[in-house]
């Protein structure tokens, strides 16, 4: 499937390649959400069609507002064919707290459409091994056709920061502790008013579990990413760096507003 034609144009301000990455670079950031929207929604239209359902795992972060927002709006998309997962979640955190990654997803999107299949973390689980081998499972049981990623202030993926990234890492899903830099991010993201707030640790998919997706899309708005989008695309592959090892992904676009690109060569 060739998907480049099937991103929107308006607001295009260029592309560019990162070894087997596709850049896509906005005017602004609704621009961008618009079009990871109509690119997705129509990547979950052909998938039900061929497969008679779609799996996918979705991001949970502020970059992802106007892409939910819009695929909310997305018509002709059957909900009940939709089978959705989440990256990561804040270990010990009650699922209906107002910075619960499950909730951020519910009241965004999964509220807004009818029928959708929303397999949540368990986030206070009571044995997290066995959370994790339960989240492992489901995610083991058919290919992910869409994966929604976003990169973090450190150039993390999902919960995995620099500290803790294992290209190697056998798993698909674990528990990870968290670095100083992602509480940051946290508190400049008004996720929580100080770092002291933050949850120290984490449920999250691994770094070789995000690059698992048959089809994946990375939503990276704002200037708070200028330094990490310069370092994935044009610095090496590095765990100091995780999500630089996308460089390597094929059919990956990461999508990115004139803020977050702000650094990249001319």
């Amino acid at each position: 499937m060739n998907m480049t034609s099937d991103f929107l144009s308006e607001g295009l301000v260029r592309e560019l390649m990162s070894d087997k990455l596709h850049v896509l670079e906005y005017e602004n950031r609704d621009l961008l959400g618009r079009s990871a929207a109509h690119t997705v929604a129509d990547i979950m239209r052909r998938t039900i069609d061929e497969k008679g359902r779609v799996r996918m795992v979705f991001a949970s972060a502020m970059s992802q507002t106007d892409f939910l927002k819009y695929l909310g709006e997305e018509p002709d998309i059957d909900w009940t064919k939709v089978y959705a997962f989440h990256l990561d979640d804040y270990k010990e955190f009650p699922p209906d707290h107002e910075q619960s990654f499950s909730r951020f997803l519910i009241d965004r999107l999964f509220n807004r459409v009818e029928g959708v299949n929303f397999f949540p973390i368990n986030s206070q689980a009571s044995d997290p091994e066995d959370e994790c081998r339960r989240y492992s499972s489901l995610l083991k049981e058919a290919p992910i056709d869409i994966m929604i990623l976003g990169i973090g202030e450190s150039g993390h993926l999902a919960f995995i920061d620099p500290s803790y990234c294992d290209f190697n890492d056998p798993a698909i899903f674990k528990t990870s502790q968290l670095d100083k830099e992602t509480f940051e991010q946290l508190v400049h993201d008004g996720c929580f008013e100080t770092v002291d707030e933050v949850p120290k640790s984490a449920y999250t998919m691994t770094v070789s579990a995000c690059l698992s997706g048959l089809f994946t899309i990375i939503i990276v708005p704002t200037a708070l990413k200028a330094k990490s989008i310069k370092a994935v695309v044009e610095g090496p592959i590095t765990t100091q760096v995780p999500a630089s090892i996308l460089q390597k992904k094929g059919n990956a676009w990461l999508l990115i507003d004139k803020d977050s690109g702000q650094l990249l060569s001319k």
